[in-house]
């Protein structure tokens, strides 16, 4: 069997997704396309939890957590129980969520619950003007003792970063409105296709391209992405799983990581190929502020 492991660097990120489903239907997400927020929605069990945070041992576990991708990770009935898995498994790593911070507004606590149970920066997607309350609820929780916790603007401050000593960090971090174009740093695109494209021409900041798009995307070099049901794709933007690399159950991440099947995806991204595969064909997604950084898997390679 071929290593891989000199042609592909280890991930930056791995983002795990709690929940397929959400309470809101925003127009942007494609939720609002694929009908996710209806009642039927699924959620990462512990014991799934508790193998990915195992299988991370082996790939990263000095780097980066993003809950995120298909759902709003607050809606699992077993967060915590979830949370504390992973921190208490991966200790030295730095957890970052993403929430619509809907059930903070009848249940504030859920706030420092969350903390408290290992998430690190806590990002909170202010939509439809919620800013200024958003605020006060931080204030007030930060205000009764959790003087630890530091309140920050999404603008200036970076959840994408690896901070230092990021898994000590108690952040609340406030993402203004993405449809209003106030956030630079996220950027609106079709997510692979999933996205109704007349609402998007509407929203500030989009730039329609045509498509395939002819450029390398830095998403399949640095990140991981875990389903809920631990299916392992090749992109967090692939919301239809239309190219899996493999199963937790079936494949430790350390084998579907550094295997061949993932060396060749990249090796056509990096030739700026992205109309050979699915979903990247139909992806208008810039690419990431990485792409100068990327290690190229053609290297020493012999067998192509």
């Amino acid at each position: 069997m071929t290593d891989y492991k000199n042609r592909i660097k280890r991930p930056f990120t791995i983002k795990i997704e709690f929940t397929r489903g959400c309470n809101f239907s925003c127009k942007f997400c494609p939720i609002d396309v694929l009908k996710m927020y209806s009642k039927d929605k699924k959620f990462l069990d512990p014991d799934t939890c508790r193998i990915i945070a195992n299988q991370i041992k082996s790939v990263n576990p000095d780097g980066r957590i993003e809950l995120t991708m298909r759902g709003e990770p607050t809606l699992n009935p077993d967060m915590l129980s979830n949370l504390n898995i992973l921190r208490e498994t991966l200790p030295n790593i730095q957890i970052s969520m993403f929430t619509n911070g809907a059930l903070f507004f009848k249940n504030p606590n859920m706030i420092m619950n969350i903390i408290d149970a290992g998430v690190n920066i806590l990002n909170i997607d202010c939509y439809n003007g919620t800013y200024g309350r958003f605020t006060a609820i931080a204030n007030d929780i930060i205000s009764v003792g959790n003087d630890d916790v530091i309140l920050e603007d999404f603008r200036s401050f970076s959840a994408y970063k690896r901070h230092r000593n990021g898994n000590k960090l108690r952040v609340i971090n406030l993402v203004p409105d993405i449809q209003e174009g106030e956030v630079d740093v996220r950027q609106i695109h079709n997510n692979a296709g999933n996205v109704n494209p007349e609402y998007l021409k509407n929203l500030p900041g989009y730039v329609k391209h045509k498509l395939p798009m002819e450029r390398r995307c830095a998403r399949p070099f640095h990140e991981l992405v875990v389903t809920y049901d631990g299916d392992v794709l090749i992109c967090c933007q692939d919301w239809q799983a239309q190219n899996v690399l493999g199963n937790v159950f079936d494949n430790t991440l350390e084998e579907l990581w550094w295997g061949k099947s993932h060396w060749l995806i990249l090796r056509s991204l990096y030739k700026k190929d992205r109309g050979s595969m699915v979903p990247c064909d139909k992806c208008d997604y810039k690419g990431g502020y990485r792409l100068g950084l990327l290690h190229n898997p053609h290297k020493d390679v012999s067998e192509w």
